[in-house]
């Protein structure tokens, strides 16, 4: 397996279209895409490895950066 070492934006909308099941939809594959990327950069428990750092980035009518690349 190759690790690898990298920084993303993940980038969610959370407009008013979202409510309900598309929200509740993305949350899952939110955490579904932070979970790849954590096996990806050899984390443990959810954690990200390898020197990799992720920031979230939400939007509806702005855009607010929720976390920086942590």
């Amino acid at each position: 397996r190759v690790l690898f070492r990298s920084d993303i934006a993940l980038v969610l909308d959370r407009s008013g279209s979202m409510t309900g099941s598309p929200l509740a939809n993305m949350k899952t594959g939110a955490k579904t895409f932070i979970d790849i990327i954590a096996q990806s950069t050899g984390g443990t428990n959810g954690q990200i490895g390898s020197g990799s750092h992720i920031g979230i980035v939400s939007f509806s009518s702005t855009a607010t950066a929720d976390t920086q690349l942590i």
